[in-house]
């Protein structure tokens, strides 16, 4: 009777065990068809399957490739090198021998939404793109037929997301720039969106300037500004803004445009936005030739919270404000400016004029 009893304890620990490997294998088997599944990030076009985003695809030529891909609130800055300021004034090594345009995947319309060198616009600005969804190419290679076209690519997967200001319908439109490893070419998408932004998301953080010319000397000079009747105004315009006490508070804010306003009348803008904005002419001030960083950004105000493209956060222990521990995100910043307490200026960031 002990014998048999041994014999039943040993199947049942020999089916318990026979589960347990096909449960192992089962979920090795599932778990590997999941992280093939992930991995596959090919991206689709709107309301298009995969086989439709593959067949337009294949109208095109191979894709040529870019180096830097940047997000300046909703301008789309890209060049095949890496970029510096001073292409903006050479115009040289930027992306192809004339700009950068957009082709609609809806209708092939293009040429449309473009840089023009001769008129240093250097960057699209993607909210004033209709909805749908576009590539990106060089306007100066190429001939009529789609397959004479080679789109950019990035050479990483990268998600960007912005959102436009409210039009006068107050209505918003939704920003992708998209990368994958799995698609051919970088997709821009511009979506409808609610005129609501996310809890996460402002249209701008507008702070107190902390940075003055003293002589030829930038120092830390911060005055505490009534901000209230400007807030009051542009929410009134159905903007969302948020108001940060420091440079550094102000870089974990996700919004287009950054505006410090100056005790003085004071006025200047990033060297990656000083262009193409007819009513806002605005200066910029930028480190000296001997400097470490050469013709970036000299107020901290604007170098680091444009971002990284504007080398902010380096640590260069000879440029001041380059310390102060801002938050920068990958490809992605704002259009920064330094402003006084001046609404007409300040409403006309807004509405791209």
């Amino acid at each position: 009777m002990e014998e048999k009893k041994k014999i039943d304890k040993t199947f049942i620990v020999k089916i318990s065990l026979s589960i347990l490997v096909v449960f192992i294998i089962a979920f090795t088997i599932y778990s590997l068809i999941a992280s093939l599944v992930n991995k596959d990030d090919y991206i689709l076009l709107t309301n298009k399957s995969r086989a439709e985003t593959q067949e337009i695809y294949s109208q095109f030529n191979d894709s040529q490739e870019i180096k830097t891909l940047y997000l300046l609130g909703t301008q789309l800055l890209i060049s095949e090198n890496n970029l510096v300021p001073d292409m903006l004034n050479t115009k040289e090594g930027l992306a192809s021998k004339d700009g950068i345009s957009l082709i609609s995947l809806s209708d092939n319309t293009r040429n449309v939404y473009r840089t023009d060198y001769d008129d240093n616009i250097f960057s699209i600005d993607l909210a004033r793109v209709p909805i749908g969804d576009y590539l990106v190419y060089s306007y100066s290679l190429g001939g009529d037929e789609l397959s004479s076209i080679s789109p950019y690519s990035y050479h990483e997967k990268i998600a960007l997301t912005t959102y436009s200001f409210p039009d006068n319908d107050n209505e918003r439109k939704k920003i992708e720039v998209l990368s994958s490893l799995s698609s051919p070419y970088l997709v821009i998408k511009i979506s409808p969106y609610s005129d609501l932004l996310p809890s996460s998301y402002y249209d701008a953080v507008i702070l107190d300037q902390e940075y003055y010319l003293e002589g030829d000397e930038l120092t830390s000079s911060k005055v505490e500004l009534d901000k209230t009747s400007i807030i009051t105004s542009l929410q009134e315009n159905n903007l969302k803004i948020y108001q940060a006490s420091s440079i550094k508070e102000a870089s974990t804010i996700k919004s287009n445009v950054a505006i410090s306003l100056s005790k003085i009348e004071n006025e200047s803008t990033s060297v990656y936005n000083s262009y193409g904005r007819e009513k806002l002419l605005l200066p910029t001030y930028t480190l000296a030739n001997e400097s470490l960083l050469p013709g970036y950004d000299l107020y901290p105000e604007i170098r680091e919270l444009t971002g990284t493209i504007d080398e902010a956060d380096e640590g260069y222990y000879s440029i001041v404000g380059n310390d102060l521990g801002v938050e920068t995100f990958t490809n992605i910043g704002k259009e920064s400016y330094i402003l006084p307490l001046n609404l007409e200026k300040i409403h006309a960031i807004f509405t791209r004029e």
